[in-house]
């Protein structure tokens, strides 16, 4: 969900970010403390005070839907000021796009020894079979090994149900291999510009000319690679600001712990500034988080009704659906809007089967292709589904180039196959003639029209592209675990497309950054005792981040048998049971 621009009046303390010194800043700001409007504000100052300077601020993130509020944001605050001049001297970007961009797409192959401009790669792409990491039993795909810094010495590891395995050292090897092909995962971007920068001082010495100034947002998000790459550019003269929260750091797994948002603060010569009022939630909701992080931030909304606030509920085990539906009726009879609430949960296992959501069935790409048509029947997620559909059929196709893949997902004007790019975007939206319904039987009727044009498709493109197809696609494509159930149901297909019948289930981390009328977050035993311990765990942020998205109502949901163990340790901390106050 894109949040709304909202350039409210600063407070005091937003107004002093602001007007800070054009010097580094380490900004702590509380949840809901209004972030993108103090953010673009400092982007606007910073540029203004150095409008007579050729380089360029950029204000970088991590999500795309930040980034783009950041830009309406931006724009908005710059049409009344007539600064047309100071748009093409800021930049608002991922901090992975923007390294990309500048480092990576002109000038990775000259680390990685590549003879083509460096692609990201999507995970399709036939050349990968074979190239792994790891060892025996742990030998995964190249593409799943992460890289971390400890004392400045590059470390590789893989992610597992949130928990880390380190690899060998003979991954390197691996990963250089894959390098010279020229394609790179975010992950391994994130090394690759790394050593770029100190292989190539002159494009570290240029990068910070043109960028004197980097804002960093959702700085507690900062991994150890992108704290190296931040480093880098602070020794060569780029002065960096960071603004988050440590309190919702919650990628520790990813080598993101909010450490280095923590210690920035106590550097020499960095100014800490903080934002301690909550625009978003009301009075009961901010001083049960407060609580809970050990802080003393101030609620400034007035409640919308006196039963508004944050509660505590019961749930047994397997009547889950039971609270989902009890919640729906509280929104309904507090005047929220089910549109813009969420049921939540730590983990995606849950979600999806508080969601109802079935996994695709089949094996290999036959189960890719499965993914792909629950995402655009199910999810409605066209962009999703073609990628899928891109990554099959680069697999079918020997002798494809490597970076094929990143050609067909590519913006269409940059493609270099668009009569490809244009048949497969029909083949996955069609159900007709392209990737058939999700509602068909899986085994006896969707993979036989699967399978049939699939083969079509691809003598449209052998004849067209001078690619050839796989030899032996019946094996590639075998109906192996499927059932003569439909991949989704006509019953969950209509349930799904009615938002009216239906709240949405999603993860804390997929919601992270949002502002929602009412949240239900549906803990475990042990997620509930996290939670109530406050924030000094992983876990305890996550309940945390879930608390804060709330603007109006909070439900936390425990299991009933811990129940009458939990609630004194949440009433101290201002949630009670729901139907008190």
């Amino acid at each position: 969900m894109r949040a709304k621009t909202n350039m409210l009046v600063l407070s005091k303390e937003q107004q002093a970010v602001v007007d800070a010194p054009i010097s580094p800043l380490c900004i702590i700001a509380c949840a809901g403390s209004g972030k993108t409007t103090t953010a673009v504000r400092r982007l606007v100052k910073v540029r203004e005070a150095l409008r007579d300077f050729r380089g360029r601020v950029a204000l970088l993130s991590y999500s795309n839907v930040a980034v783009d509020t950041f830009q309406d944001s931006y724009d908005e605050l710059m049409r009344p000021l007539a600064l047309s001049r100071s748009r093409s001297l800021v930049e608002i970007d991922t901090l992975d796009g923007f390294f990309s961009r500048n480092l990576l797409a002109p000038h990775g192959h000259r680390v990685m020894k590549s003879a083509r401009a460096a692609f990201l790669l999507h995970g399709g792409e036939g050349y990968l079979a074979g190239q792994t990491c790891g060892f025996g039993r742990d030998t995964r795909p190249i593409t799943k090994a992460k890289v971390r810094y400890r004392n400045g010495t590059a470390e590789f590891y893989r992610t597992e149900n949130s928990n880390n395995f380190d690899l060998p050292p003979a991954t390197l090897g691996a990963i250089e291999k894959l390098g010279k092909s020229g394609g790179y995962t975010h992950d391994l971007g994130r090394y690759w510009c790394h050593r770029l920068l100190v292989e190539r001082p002159e494009l570290l010495r240029a990068l910070a000319r043109r960028y004197p100034q980097i804002i960093v947002d959702e700085a507690q998000d900062i991994g150890s690679p992108h704290q190296m790459i931040l480093e880098l550019l602070i020794a060569a003269g780029t002065v960096v600001s960071l603004i988050g929260d440590p309190d919702q750091s919650i990628y520790a797994f990813a080598d993101a712990d909010g450490q280095y948002l923590r210690d920035y603060a106590n550097r020499s010569g960095v100014t800490m500034l903080t934002i301690t009022q909550n625009r978003r939630s009301i009075p009961k909701i901010v001083n049960a988080a407060s609580k809970l992080a050990g802080r003393d931030d101030a609620a400034i909304r007035t409640p919308l009704q006196d039963t508004h606030g944050v509660y505590l509920t019961a749930y047994k085990k397997g009547e889950e659906q039971k609270l989902i539906d009890s919640f729906k009726l509280e929104i309904a009879s507090e005047s929220l809007v089910a549109d813009e609430s969420a049921v939540l949960t730590r983990g995606r296992e849950l979600a999806e089967s508080l969601a109802g959501k079935k996994e695709a069935l089949g094996v290999g790409l036959t189960q890719r292709l499965a993914h792909a048509t629950l995402l655009r029947d199910r999810d409605h997620d066209y962009e999703g589904a073609f990628r899928e559909v891109v990554a099959v059929f680069a697999s079918l196709l020997e002798g494809a180039p490597e970076d094929l893949v990143a050609q067909l997902t590519a913006p269409s004007r940059h493609s270099q196959r668009l009569a490809l790019k244009r048949q497969l975007w029909n083949f996955t939206r069609n159900p007709n003639d392209g990737l058939p319904a999700a509602t068909l039987p899986g085994s006896t009727d969707w993979h036989p029209k699967m399978f049939a044009r699939i083969k079509a498709a691809l003598k449209v493109i052998e004849q067209r592209d001078t690619l050839r197809s796989t030899a032996n696609l019946g094996n590639r494509l075998a109906k192996t675990k499927l059932t003569d159930e439909p991949l989704l149901p006509k019953q969950d297909l209509a349930k799904d497309i009615s938002s009216e019948l239906d709240l949405r289930v999603d993860t804390v981390h997929k919601a992270k950054g949002e502002s929602l009328d009412a949240v239900l977050y549906v803990a475990t035993n042990a997620h509930a005792k996290s939670l109530v311990a406050g924030t000094g765990t992983e876990d305890g942020r996550i309940g945390y981040v879930a608390l804060t998205r709330a603007k109006n109502l909070m439900w936390v949901a425990v299991p009933s048998t811990n129940f009458d163990k939990l609630k004194a340790d949440f009433a101290s901390k201002g949630i009670v049971e729901v139907g008190k106050k």
